[in-house]
């Protein structure tokens, strides 16, 4: 895998990520699980205004998706799923919440394409 030096914005990549786990979860039956990073973040931030975050799901997959709680840490199983839809992950998905970046996180889902994380939701 090559580096890519293309900025990718927690909104956009938010996005990005509903529909991730929306084929995820219909392709292995499996939840996408979000890591703490700015994309959670995002996500913590949109559902604070519950008008618009509807009206962005609807837009996104069709549909309201729930926040749900789910602590863990591991390999992130949906990172192929977003790989054929969108191409290799950007930098913002191995940041954590301060936009540190996790070098070796990243170099390691570079070198091999396991992305590991820890988390606390995914979408219901």
């Amino acid at each position: 895998m090559s580096i890519t030096t293309k900025q990718s914005s927690p909104k956009r990549e938010f996005k990005r990520f509903l529909k991730v786990a929306q084929v995820h979860q219909q392709e292995t039956g499996r939840q996408a699980f979000m890591p703490a990073c700015p994309v959670d973040t995002e996500w913590h931030h949109q559902i604070k205004q519950p008008k618009q975050y509807r009206a962005l799901c609807r837009r996104v997959v069709g549909c309201e998706v729930r926040h749900e709680p789910a602590k863990g840490k591991g390999r992130i199983n949906w990172s192929k799923t977003y790989e054929k839809l969108f191409g290799q992950l950007p930098a913002v998905w191995f940041r954590d919440t301060n936009r540190i970046l996790d070098q070796a996180r990243r170099q390691k889902y570079l070198q091999t394409g396991i992305f590991e994380a820890s988390w606390d939701c995914t979408p219901g």
